[in-house]
């Protein structure tokens, strides 16, 4: 998957202010490592250096099958191609 906007990368599945442990630029390809969600059900994705936001607005060209399809049920309204 390609990031197409920047993302803040954090150590947990709850995105606080004190859980942020970098940012990941924009275009840069990323490999999913695992679908999460937050204890509010809020879709997340981890990556080697944490989790990072499964906003469907931030990626684009993906052809993982499983993350389209998770970005597809976790954002419900858009699908990406």
């Amino acid at each position: 998957m390609i990031l197409i906007k920047k993302a803040n990368i954090y150590k947990s599945t709850k995105f606080a202010s004190n859980q942020k442990i970098g940012v990941m630029k924009a275009n840069t390809k990323i490999t999913v490592k695992q679908l999460q969600e937050s204890s509010g059900k809020t879709p997340r994705i981890k990556i080697n250096q944490g989790y990072i936001t499964a906003n469907i607005d931030y990626f684009i060209n993906t052809k993982s099958n499983k993350a389209k399809n998770y970005l597809i049920l976790a954002n419900k309204k858009k699908i990406i191609t």
